[in-house]
């Protein structure tokens, strides 16, 4: 061995009980280590902008098991009156709104700057990526009226909001129902907001009066996983498959190998004995790429 090498290898990672075990299997040059770096952080791109879409994702699950959990208590609860559980639940509520809302807006306005920075403002791939987002507005009301109420947010504070809960006992069955309604207030959200535009008020005025949030939500979050699904479909999947394909051969592993046990190391002699540089190939990354896919399926 040189005075300095950089090598493969394979890290067996112990319970504890002795020292982790790194085996070579290859010794690497320059140019090899600069190609994977390359492949890497095509990869780690992809990871990076892909994690906003787990923020929104996470955030609609959230709002979605706060509202389970609520139906919970009140099946437990033996009374069929009173303020149970309610006294947090509006602010709880509206956290999680807040939340969802502005990591979509987080997602959509990353997508905008990258694709700007990166193909210019006159190119084919922004004017791509605004008519994708102009469809969906002109096509969903769910759509517009998010986009329109994140404005509301900002300048008038939460969007106003009634719930109904409903406790119903079969009594043949013995079988207890419960159903939670959260609803917007259609006349309180006109009278409190002046710039919905001429498009989304005259949407606002043909709604009811109380107006659930859910098939609102259920419909937004699809159409705003479809706008980045189709945009890196066209532009970018294509390059990540290849990242990962060059990865996969590298380490020289099955195609569905995500454990992170390959390392690069820079083994250096000292006048103390031997130093270890080391790097992990962050193959657990590659599950990402699964779940970009299982997005898709569930949206087409």
């Amino acid at each position: 061995m040189s005075e300095s090498t950089i090598i493969l290898a394979k890290e067996s990672i112990s319970d504890g009980s002795e020292v982790n075990k790194i085996n070579e299997i290859r010794p690497l040059g320059n140019k090899e280590i600069e190609i994977y770096e390359a492949q890497r952080n095509m990869l780690m791109e992809f990871v990076n902008d892909f994690s906003l879409v787990e923020y929104v994702r996470l955030n609609y699950e959230s709002l979605m098991e706060l509202l389970n959990e609520t139906i919970i208590k009140v099946a437990k609860e033996p009374s069929f009156i009173g303020s149970y559980p309610f006294k947090t639940f509006p602010f709880f509520l509206n956290t999680r709104i807040l939340n969802y809302m502005m990591s979509v807006k987080t997602l959509l306005d990353h997508m905008e700057t990258s694709i700007n920075r990166q193909y210019g403002e006159d190119s084919t791939e922004f004017f791509e990526f605004k008519a994708l987002t102009g469809n969906e507005f002109d096509s969903k009301f769910s759509y517009r009226f998010m986009y329109k109420l994140r404005n509301f947010v900002q300048h008038c504070g939460m969007p106003p909001l009634s719930y109904t809960i409903s406790k119903s006992l079969d009594e043949t069955s013995s079988t207890l129902s419960v159903e939670l309604i959260v609803y917007f207030i259609r006349d309180e959200l006109i009278r409190g907001f002046s710039k919905w535009g001429a498009l989304v008020k005259a949407d606002l005025t043909q709604m009811d009066e109380s107006f659930p949030i859910m098939p609102i939500f259920n419909e937004h979050i699809n159409s705003i996983f479809k706008v980045y699904i189709l945009f890196n479909e066209k532009y970018h999947i294509t390059k990540v498959l290849k990242a990962k394909e060059y990865i996969i051969n590298f380490i020289g592993e099955r195609a569905d190998y995500i454990d992170d046990e390959y390392i690069i190391a820079k083994l250096k002699k000292t006048e103390t004995g031997l130093s270890i540089n080391k790097k992990t190939i962050p193959t657990s990354a590659l599950e990402k790429i699964s779940d970009f896919y299982r997005i898709k399926e569930d949206l087409f």
